[in-house]
């Protein structure tokens, strides 16, 4: 069976590698599933990378099971989008900005001493407007961020992308992004 991810992930490293980057290509385990390419600088760089700073990390595109890529890059000219878009693969391309000006999670969790389980609930408050609140799930600690994470992902509101990364990273979208959580002392509490 032919893996077209793996094939995608590869044409996109060959291009790089045509255009002077260094790239390396893995297996993404953490969703979204496909295959990550790393893109790095190398002596040969075209600007505005220089010899001295070869070697680094410059841009990561994965390409998701279903032949989507989503672009994280770290230069303002955002040179990887440009020359995706120049090859005709812009329609591929995810865009990973969030769709909203402000996330607020608020977790409630219980505690099952019969057992010793925790469960958690998630209020999801965008833009000031609660769009939706999680069943009762198990997990412990920040479980209700990442229950939250997971529903905002499966629902559109983020790209596939955000399913592996942290959203406190949302600030840097300019989202204001805060997380609550209160321990209730009874089940219907949640």
């Amino acid at each position: 069976m032919v893996d077209r991810s793996k094939n995608q992930a590869e044409v996109i490293s060959d291009l790089f590698q045509e255009l002077g980057y260094r790239t390396e290509i893995y297996k993404q385990s953490i969703p979204p599933h496909g295959w990550g390419v790393v893109i790095k600088t190398s002596n040969h760089s075209p600007p505005p990378h220089q010899a001295e700073h070869a070697g680094h990390n410059v841009a990561l595109v994965v390409v998701d099971d279903h032949g989507n890529m989503a672009v994280d890059w770290d230069n303002p000219e955002n040179f990887a989008k440009k020359i995706l878009n120049t090859r005709g693969l812009e329609k591929f391309v995810t865009d990973d900005r969030p769709k909203f000006k402000s996330l607020e999670i608020y977790g409630r969790r219980w505690f099952q001493r019969t057992y010793g389980n925790t469960y958690h609930t998630a209020e999801i408050i965008i833009d000031d407007k609660l769009v939706h609140k999680t069943p009762k799930q198990y997990g412990y600690g920040e479980g209700y961020v990442q229950s939250a994470r997971e529903w905002l992902v499966k629902n559109g509101y983020l790209s596939p992308i955000w399913a592996g990364r942290p959203l406190h990273y949302l600030r840097d979208y300019g989202v204001q992004y805060s997380v609550h959580a209160e321990d209730v002392p009874r089940q219907r509490d949640l």
